[in-house]
C-alpha cells in the first residue's frame, strides 16, 4: 500500500529529491517497488508544494513524472521475481514497505544491487516493528549494516519513525563490522520528539549509497 509507508519517508524523499537538479531529473531511471496508488494524500504534500506543483497525482508514476522524472518502473512485489533476469540498470531504487513480504532476503537485495548504477541511491521503507499482519519481517538496524557491509555501500540516512510520523528518532547504523560481529548502533536523539513515544507500527528508513562507500574491513 502505498501510504509511503511513514512520513519518516517524506522526509528522506524530499531531501534525496532535492540534491537532484530538475534538468537532470528527466534522464534519471526510477526503480519502485509498491502498489501504483496513493493512498495517503498528506505524506506528499509537503513535496509538491516544495516543488510548486498544484494537481494532485492519479498515481506513483504520475507523482514522479509530476517531479520531473520521466522515466518510472513501478513493480509490485509479487510481480518481483519476473524481474531477476532482467539487465537494466536505475538512478534511484525505492522499495516502498515491500520487501517485507518477500521471503528470500537475500535474493531481493542481490536484486537490487544488481538493478542499481554504480554513485546511485537505495531507498528502503520497511517495518521496524509491526502488528502480526504486516510483512513477513521485521528490521533490526543491523540488518541493514550488514547488507551494507556486503555490498560495500555508504548508509548516507537512517530513522525510525511510527507511521503517523508522531514520533522520529534519527539513528546511526555503523557499518564497519567484520563478519563475526554484530552491527552497533545507537539513537542519535535521546528520546522520540513526543511524550507519547512511538504509537501503532515503526518503521525504518534507510538510504544506502552504491559506490561511494568509505566501509573499511577490520584487519
Amino acid at each position: 500500500m502505498i501510504d509511503f509507508a511513514s512520513r519518516v519517508f517524506n522526509n528522506l524523499f524530499v531531501a534525496e529529491i532535492k540534491k537532484i537538479d530538475k534538468d537532470e531529473r528527466k534522464n534519471w531511471n526510477i526503480l519502485h517497488i509498491g502498489d501504483m496508488q496513493i493512498h495517503d494524500w498528506n505524506c506528499i504534500k509537503t513535496l509538491l508544494d516544495y516543488e510548486d506543483i498544484h494537481e494532485r497525482p492519479q498515481d506513483i508514476v504520475e507523482l514522479y513524472r509530476y517531479l520531473g522524472f520521466l522515466n518510472v518502473e513501478v513493480v509490485n512485489i509479487d510481480g518481483f521475481e519476473d524481474w531477476f533476469e532482467s539487465d537494466k540498470k536505475y538512478d534511484f531504487v525505492f522499495n516502498c514497505h515491500s520487501s517485507d513480504a518477500f521471503l528470500d532476503q537475500i535474493k531481493f537485495h542481490e536484486t537490487l544491487n544488481n538493478f542499481t548504477k554504480n554513485e546511485s541511491k537505495i531507498l528502503h521503507v520497511v517495518p521496524f516493528y509491526s502488528p502480526f499482519e504486516m510483512g513477513l519481517y521485521s528490521f533490526n538496524p543491523a540488518f541493514f549494516a550488514k547488507i551494507a557491509y556486503h555490498f560495500k555501500y555508504n548508509i548516507s540516512q537512517s530513522y525510525i519513525g511510527s507511521q503517523s510520523a508522531t514520533s522520529i528518532q534519527k539513528i546511526e547504523i555503523v557499518d564497519k563490522i567484520s563478519r563475526d560481529r554484530y552491527a552497533q548502533r545507537h539513537f542519535l536523539d535521546t528520546k522520540p520528539t513526543t511524550d507519547k513515544g512511538f504509537d501503532g507500527p515503526v518503521f525504518i528508513s534507510v538510504v544506502f549509497e552504491k559506490g561511494i562507500t568509505d566501509v573499511q574491513e577490520d584487519d
